[in-house]
């Protein structure tokens, strides 16, 4: 049953969720920095996700797909969930099942857009990219299992 006290507010979350998935928490924050009442936005919320609107595991899993193809790592993906309102256990349960994503071969597109495919030369340059890739969000091993692949 929709509220008809709150369809100005549904509206505006509907028009939100229109542009691209958000998590309740991203909407929440985004709807209480309009102006309204929590209580409201906390019904417009339910009611949303009752009418399977919102979803946190769709938002979940869109959030990884976009991400990995942007190049970032399963580590950083996890911290950027967690920042959005998603579980720890729930978002790391994502991103296991995320199967569609190659971890490795990621890694490797993210370093060869970097480095131009160009090896490192001296132990300097070689830490300089495994910090690079770590930052990017991939674990240590995911990073020295490629190193050693390459090396």
């Amino acid at each position: 049953m929709k509220s008809k006290v709150n369809a100005p507010l549904r509206e505006k979350a509907m028009g939100l969720l229109a542009r691209r998935e958000h998590s309740r928490q991203e909407l929440q924050r985004k709807l209480l920095a309009k102006g309204a009442e929590p209580s409201a936005v906390e019904e417009v919320l339910d009611e949303l996700a009752a009418d399977r609107l919102q979803d946190d595991a769709r938002f979940a899993a869109s959030y990884i797909h976009c991400r990995s193809q942007k190049g970032y790592g399963p580590r950083r993906i996890l911290v950027e969930l967690i920042q959005r309102g998603i579980a720890q256990e729930f978002a790391a349960q994502c991103l296991e099942q995320s199967g569609s994503v190659e971890w490795l071969a990621a890694l490797e597109r993210v370093w060869q857009k970097k480095f131009s495919s160009t090896w490192p030369q001296d132990k300097k340059t070689l830490a300089k990219q495994a910090n690079f890739l770590i930052y990017r969000g991939f674990s240590p091993d995911q990073v020295y299992c490629f190193l050693e692949k390459n090396d």
